[in-house]
This record gives structure tokens, C-alpha cells and sequence, in this order.
């Protein structure tokens, strides 16, 4: 499930770049119906830049969130919704790839919508 065909791209909110820009356009082109929601699952660090959720909803016009990391969601937190989705977001030299394989199986099992993963910058 882990692979190039779910990487979304890289991302910063700190640079002058279009990065942003075009994870959104990726977001939207691996999206296969309409998406209400995004859930950002951060691996490896917590994600406390709000750039990359405002900056995602008012490109994509949808609801954007950063959860918590995975150790510490709850199985409500992982309930799935209708229209949302996940969006993994690895955070970069801070996350392992057994993490990520194990918060991917575990989104996805629990029923969710895993759009892809995207390398974040802080």
C-alpha cells in the first residue's frame, strides 16, 4: 500500500515554492469522488504549522484537519466518515518506515479513505 503510487509529493509551508500548490493538485487528482474532509495524520513529529491545513482547504474548498499522531488517536478518532479522507503526512528526517507502514495498515483497516502520503518540511 506503501509505494510511488501513493506519494502525493513534498511539501513546505515555509518556503516561497508552489509546493503546496501542487500537493493540492495531487490531492484532488488521486481523489476518485467528492471529498468533504481531509484528516492530516502526522508520522514522526506533531504537525503544528496550520499553514499546510489552511492553505490545503482553501485551495481544495473542503474541510482540512491535523490529527494527532497515531499512538495517540482513539478508535472514534479513526471512525470512518463519509466524503473525508486521510492524507498521511510524513514529516521529513523525523519519521521511520515501519511507522509508516504501520499507521497506512492501520488507517486503511479501520475503513478509511488513505488518499496518499506526502514528505512534509517544517
Amino acid at each position: 500500500a506503501v509505494g510511488y503510487e501513493n506519494y502525493l509529493g513534498e511539501a513546505s509551508s515555509n518556503d516561497k515554492s508552489n509546493s503546496l500548490q501542487l500537493l493540492a493538485a495531487a490531492l484532488r487528482g488521486a481523489s476518485t469522488a467528492a471529498i468533504s474532509s481531509i484528516k492530516v495524520l502526522p508520522i514522526g513529529a506533531n504537525l503544528v504549522d496550520t499553514r499546510l491545513a489552511t492553505s490545503l482547504a482553501q485551495t481544495l474548498g473542503c474541510e482540512v484537519s491535523i490529527t494527532k499522531p497515531l499512538d495517540q488517536l482513539s478508535a472514534d478518532d479513526l471512525a470512518p466518515s463519509n466524503n473525508g479522507v486521510f492524507l498521511i503526512a510524513v514529516i521529513k528526517d523525523s519519521a521511520d518506515l515501519r511507522v509508516v507502514k504501520q499507521t497506512w495498515s492501520v488507517v486503511e483497516k479501520s475503513g478509511n479513505r488513505i488518499l496518499g502520503s506526502a514528505l512534509i518540511t517544517q
